[in-house]
């Protein structure tokens, strides 16, 4: 594992405007493992990779004595090697018919945050805060092995799969829009606050279904060793995918779009003095 980062800050203007950054970068090099009941030959370990990039970067800005603004960027990549479910798969091999690779997802997020906040004090009695945020989520996950049928077994609960992932590729775009006003007014013993919060979330993906096809078996023949062994095995079902892969299913419009209102208020009351 390797891991290792950094940190700066400091004034632009005195008293005024300040900045600060972050970074970090991880590397692990793991394993997963594999559990196919019905052809223990196929058991063991493979390599799953993992790595991260991290980066953050804020600056603050003292406008006057009763404002205050700030603006932060916020950046995550990584990207994963693992089986899906956890536990099933094969160590892969090769065969004339190239059935034996592997079934591993490659798993690639990356996620880009902007938020800009501020505060404004207009009397000794009565402050408000305004934040808006901008949250960019991309997911992808993707076959380590395409182009391959995946063949699963079904007397063993599905744990022997080999070939490209049945259910890879598959996109998620989410995009977050954030508004949210806090207003706090002190009077005598009583504090009110109210506020108000907004959000628009965008969604759109793709998702597809056995490409090039999914073929599961009720069990390999012999001792599940050998190429034969599975291209001579009673199939149980074939599926193929057709259509239109595309998120979300059925929306003219092109995305998924949801929309949020909140709103509150509270009044805290000192009775007395104590």
């Amino acid at each position: 594992r390797q891991q290792f980062g950094g940190t700066l800050g400091g004034p632009i203007l005195k008293d005024k405007l300040f900045f600060f950054t972050n970074y970090e970068y991880n590397n692990q090099d793991g394993s997963s493992i594999h559990l196919p009941l019905i052809a223990p030959s196929f058991a063991g370990f493979t390599a799953s990779p993992f790595n991260e990039t991290l980066f953050t970067s804020k600056v603050d800005w003292n406008i006057n004595s009763k404002t205050n603004s700030y603006f932060r960027y916020s950046f995550n990549d990584n990207d994963n090697n693992v089986p899906f479910p956890p536990g099933t798969g094969i160590v892969p091999r090769n065969s004339t018919s190239g059935i034996f690779g592997s079934n591993n997802q490659v798993v690639l997020n990356t996620t880009h945050g902007f938020v800009f906040g501020l505060s404004r004090t207009f009397s000794p009695n009565v402050t408000n805060s305004f934040v808006y945020s901008l949250n960019d989520f991309h997911n992808r996950v993707d076959p380590l092995v395409p182009d391959i049928p995946e063949i699963r077994t079904i007397n063993d609960g599905q744990t022997f799969r080999s070939g490209t992932n049945a259910i890879t590729p598959q996109i998620t775009d989410q995009s977050r829009n954030q508004l949210r006003n806090d207003l706090t007014w002190a009077r005598g013993n009583h504090t009110f606050r109210f506020g108000g919060n907004y959000e628009r979330t965008s969604i759109t993906g793709l998702f597809v279904f056995a490409n090039p096809s999914r073929i599961r078996i009720f069990e390999p023949l012999g001792d599940g060793s050998t190429e034969d062994d599975f291209l001579d095995a009673p199939v149980f079902d074939l599926s193929y995918g057709i259509g239109d892969a595309t998120l979300p299913f059925n929306t003219p419009e092109g995305a998924t779009v949801n929309h949020r209102f909140q709103f509150y208020g509270n009044d805290n009351w000192k009775l007395t003095k104590r």
